[in-house]
């Protein structure tokens, strides 16, 4: 289950009913290009899924060139199975299969940092755990050279592949989001608590999905009515990515900033759900969180301001924090003065 507890202490004390954050970062490199030890498979573990491993293909016994992806009827003998291959990381998802290694950052929202210096951080572990090939020129190389070795090779190689963005409401408004949106979900109500808005049907070319779902009952959350979670989850695909030259890893530091890079067309995938939600009586004009009247792009534009971050947010309430314990300094310091005066001699 994933911690939701720092987003939604945000909203707790800040007082606004939703917050936009991302959640997952997809990276996708070639073996041969990011460049693996002769000996990877050392470093790695076989991957599961429900407590099975994972097969990504089968290769026949006399001849490996000769793949696919069930055993014809009758001949489970002479093939054998080629597993996914993973390193347990926390965070992250490495998936290592046929001629490819996926490196998945998960679970963003609880962590604030650059989303390139993550990336780069995790495949220098990599290299620590005997995967990734690291030569180095020094017989003792600091971690800095290493990381300065793997950026390069990271900016050549590995492609973003798929980037998560979230909108997370609390409470009333979340509830009446979802009921508002039950009729127009793809899966015909097959998913309990979860409405799919686009890309239900993956297919190959599939540039943007979108679905909302109550967090709280997905997960088994104990939250109370006005605490119940419900999110917004527009998932922009490889082939949207490649299509708007969006691939480089480079492009995607903080959150802010890469919210407002995709600004255009996350308003515009959020602009239609607000259409739907004003046809079944929800208008977001007439809820109490800043957003005023206008176009669903408008007010979709109003919704992804960049103070309404969870990055922007986070600053916004230590900065509040250092303000008044300042000025409970000064008091302090006041207090002190006065009480220094007043003793006697």
């Amino acid at each position: 289950m994933k911690d939701y507890e720092p987003v939604s202490g945000v909203m707790e004390l800040d007082g606004k009913p939703l917050i936009t954050h991302d959640d997952r970062l997809l990276l996708r490199a070639q073996k041969h290009e990011l460049g693996l030890f002769d000996n990877w498979r050392d470093g790695t573990l076989v991957a599961r899924k429900h407590g099975e491993p994972v097969v990504v293909s089968w290769h026949h016994v006399e001849d490996v060139s000769r793949t696919c992806q069930e055993p014809p009827a009758g001949e489970l003998g002479l093939w054998r199975p080629q597993f996914e291959r993973t390193v347990p990381l926390e965070g992250v998802r490495i998936a290592i299969k046929c001629n490819q290694v996926d490196v998945e950052l998960l679970d963003l929202q609880n962590d604030l940092r650059s989303r390139y210096r993550k990336a780069l951080e995790v495949l220098a572990e990599l290299v620590s755990a005997g995967v990734l090939r690291y030569l180095p020129r020094l017989s003792e190389p600091t971690p800095r050279n290493v990381l300065e070795a793997i950026r390069h090779r990271m900016r050549r190689y590995a492609h973003v592949a798929l980037y998560e963005h979230n909108l997370l409401f609390r409470g009333t408004l979340g509830a009446r989001m979802l009921e508002a949106l039950r009729k127009h979900d793809k899966a015909g109500g097959e998913f309990p608590f979860t409405v799919y808005l686009r890309g239900f049907n993956r297919y190959e070319g599939l540039e943007v999905s979108q679905k909302f779902y109550n967090v709280s009952q997905k997960e088994g959350r104990k939250d109370t009515p006005e605490g119940t979670l419900y999110k917004l989850e527009t998932t922009l695909h490889k082939a949207f990515l490649k299509k708007h030259e969006l691939r480089d890893v480079a492009q995607f530091i903080e959150q802010p900033d890469i919210q407002e890079k995709l600004e255009e067309h996350l308003a515009k995938h959020l602009a239609s759900v607000l259409q739907l939600l004003q046809a079944g009586g929800v208008n977001v004009s007439q809820l109490e969180f800043s957003i005023g009247a206008g176009s669903p792009r408008e007010q979709a534009r109003q919704i992804l301001r960049r103070e309404l971050t969870l990055t922007e947010r986070v600053h916004a309430l230590e900065q509040k924090t250092r303000e008044h314990d300042d000025r409970l300094a000064v008091i302090e310091a006041h207090l002190g003065r006065k009480q220094k005066l007043s003793e006697p001699d």
